[in-house]
């Protein structure tokens, strides 16, 4: 599992490291924490791999990245409307382009998304990736 981190009323969101990759919320409830699952990742392998905590931007959508899922990992938005949480695939990943996601998502002033993997790219020994909104 990744690290946690807080939102600014407290609650707490997570990722899971092996299949089926999810992504939850706790919420301070009667002096303990109540679980909820926010959203099932999709991909092959479940979206497992998740070693890096997430990241939220100032409308509060949670970005991440799973190390196996479709293959060679993926980058992903969720965000909240009305009741639920929405899947976004931001990149997947095709070796070529990097592979194997393991870092957390840093935001700079613009809201581009940086990370790095592992192994892939033009040598084989991982990249450096931008997302640009």
């Amino acid at each position: 599992m990744g690290g946690l981190i807080f939102d600014s009323s407290g609650n707490l969101y997570g990722n899971t490291e092996y299949a089926p990759g999810t992504v939850f919320e706790l919420s301070p409830a009667g002096g303990g924490w109540a679980y909820q699952e926010l959203y099932r990742l999709p991909g092959s392998g479940g979206g497992g791999g998740q070693y890096a905590p997430l990241a939220m931007d100032s409308a509060g959508n949670l970005y991440g990245t799973t190390e196996f899922s479709y293959n060679a990992g993926t980058v992903y938005e969720l965000t909240f409307s009305g009741r639920s949480w929405h899947y976004t695939l931001l990149h997947q990943f095709s070796g070529g382009d990097g592979q194997y996601p393991t870092s957390g998502v840093s935001f700079d002033a613009s809201g581009n998304l940086y990370g790095t993997t592992y192994q892939g790219g033009a040598n084989g020994y991982g990249v450096v990736w931008e997302i640009t909104p």
